[in-house]
């Protein structure tokens, strides 16, 4: 028998034996980088967030994530790792424009929140925006007076929904062009910021990306996969591929989010479609993930 054959032969074996042992498992490898996931959860419903966009991890509550409506509803919710509505928390003091992402990340001696106010699905806007704000405690109902950063890309406007902060404080955007560019966003307070272009990702439709709690990785997500990338391969613009998980099989109406949680735990949101007078429930959904050389980002 020859070679590629005979693999995938024992591939063939172990995707069965695994299926009737009721075992789920997904793998990517792309030369030196590797990633196994399996599924930890299949999507549970979130009813209040119908809409659910974006997902950031909490850097202040243990198995928390943050999340937002893509519409016009100026509201965070954190939510637990079984989809329990932790908090509800108003943004207060500003517009909604087009919120599409929210990340966790610092702020000084703090962490913060930043929401990413980038959608431009007409292709028309003279400025994007970048809300943040301390992050609030699960008690808390309101955030007040949050900071607003503006920015333009150089070279004309891009539809957008995917944004990560890295530890350093630095943020990102990562457009929906047909192959996604990411451009750093400089935070730059009472003025309008120029984004500055670094790396061109063989991607397209993003929806969303977050940065691993000690920036070494970054995850974007598509509608059918999430892809992992080494985070020093992005800012040297040196990026031929990354390590893609398929999602397809998890049952999301609509894959939208994603973020990384403890000990290799990936939270996925998803829309729950439907009408838009009568949608239906958000989604979480989990996988658990092990990363080869987890130590090393060469």
């Amino acid at each position: 028998m020859r070679a590629p054959a005979a693999r995938t032969l024992v591939l063939a074996l172990t995707i069965a034996v695994m299926a009737v042992l009721s075992e789920w498992f997904l793998a990517a490898v792309y030369g030196e980088d590797e990633v196994d996931c399996g599924v930890g959860s299949f999507p549970v419903q979130l009813p209040h967030v119908p809409e659910a966009s974006g997902l950031a991890p909490s850097r202040r509550h243990a198995d928390v994530f943050w999340t937002l409506n893509d519409s016009e509803d100026p509201s965070i919710y954190g939510i637990d790792t079984n989809g329990d509505l932790r908090a509800h928390v108003r943004v207060t003091g500003i517009t909604t424009g087009d919120w599409e992402d929210i990340s966790s990340g610092p702020c000084g001696s703090e962490s913060c929140l930043y929401i990413a106010d980038i959608g431009d699905n007409d292709g028309n806007r003279p400025f994007i925006r970048i809300v943040r704000f301390p992050e609030p405690r699960l008690r808390d109902h309101t955030v007040d007076k949050p900071e607003v950063f503006q920015g333009q890309y150089p070279d004309g406007p891009h539809d957008a929904e995917a944004a990560f902060v890295l530890p350093d404080g630095q943020l990102f955007i990562v457009t929906k062009d047909k192959f996604s560019v990411v451009y750093r966003f400089p935070l730059e307070a009472r003025t309008v910021a120029t984004l500055e272009r670094v790396a061109m990702l063989p991607l397209n439709n993003v929806t969303d990306a977050d940065a691993s709690a000690d920036g070494k990785r970054i995850v974007v997500r598509t509608k059918e996969d999430v892809v992992f990338y080494r985070t020093s391969h992005i800012l040297k613009g040196d990026v031929e591929h990354g390590a893609a998980i398929g999602t397809g099989d998890l049952g999301e109406a609509q894959g939208e989010g994603v973020a990384f949680g403890a000990n290799g735990l990936m939270a996925l949101a998803g829309e729950g479609g439907g009408k838009k007078r009568a949608p239906k429930p958000g989604t979480l959904a989990m996988l658990q993930c092990r990363f080869k050389d987890a130590a090393s980002d060469n």
